[in-house]
């Protein structure tokens, strides 16, 4: 079996797969990460292991797995990948977002894709049907909005996301909500109509922390996937095993 880690500022979040199944996941704060992959190595047939990082220095989990599995890999930006990467500066992409278009590939094969994923930043990656990565863009995430408001102003409150929001606010707290949500999925709209100009028929996937609670806001139809970067890291390991 595999298990996989993708480890972020605060948080990781880990996999164990049998092949391409999903067995189970897990999220941990990074302060349990080792604990638990410890755990999960002494209970599971751990074969084989892929971390995705963007959050910093991992030598405690990098060791231990070195020692415990058959076979071990760091995903980076120089790792073989199952899709031609068209990024002018590939050396400064991000590993998690190679891992969504490789899950967009795996999931969706043939198809164009765009690829929506939903965190601290909102990030869109270009996936063509012929398995070409174009690239994307960048924005400031949901809660990232909230925060700059705050800091970057005297009087606005602090806030996070409502359960319900109207189309227009009444109050500075409303309106502030109102312009943070709706203004996101507005770009994220605007996203897919741009690209289904350019790209026909568009499979519009998904992902990210925030991805549950907009894809009740959207209009498009859209596929969610909340393990997609699992998924991803998951197919990025077994094509390094087969072209090691």
């Amino acid at each position: 079996m595999n298990l996989v880690l993708d480890i972020g500022n605060t948080r990781v979040k880990a996999a164990v797969f049998k092949e391409d199944k999903l067995v189970d996941h897990w999220v941990w704060e990074r302060s349990a990460a080792l604990k638990n992959t410890e755990d999960i190595i002494s209970r599971l047939s751990i074969a084989n292991a892929m971390v995705a990082s963007v959050g910093g220095e991992f030598e405690e989990l990098t060791s231990l797995l070195e020692s415990k599995v058959s076979y071990f890999y760091v995903l980076n930006t120089l790792s073989a990948l199952p899709f031609e990467n068209a990024y002018k500066s590939p050396l400064t992409l991000g590993v998690d977002r190679l891992a969504v278009v490789a899950a967009a590939q795996f999931l969706y094969p043939k198809e164009n894709c765009l690829i929506i994923d939903a965190g601290s930043c909102i990030t869109y990656e270009l996936l063509t049907s012929s398995g070409v990565y174009l690239g994307g863009g960048i924005a400031p995430g949901v809660q990232m909005r909230y925060n700059s408001m705050n800091t970057q102003t005297a009087a606005l409150p602090l806030l996070s996301r409502p359960d319900e929001i109207n189309n227009y606010g009444t109050s500075t707290e409303s309106c502030m909500h109102s312009g943070v949500i709706l203004g996101v999925c507005y770009e994220i709209e605007g996203w897919i109509g741009s690209v289904q100009a350019e790209l026909k028929n568009l499979t519009v996937i998904l992902t990210g922390g925030d991805a549950k609670y907009l894809s009740k806001q959207l209009k498009n139809t859209i596929f969610a996937h909340p393990n997609l970067a699992l998924i991803g890291i998951n197919q990025l390991l077994q094509y390094q095993i087969t072209h090691a």
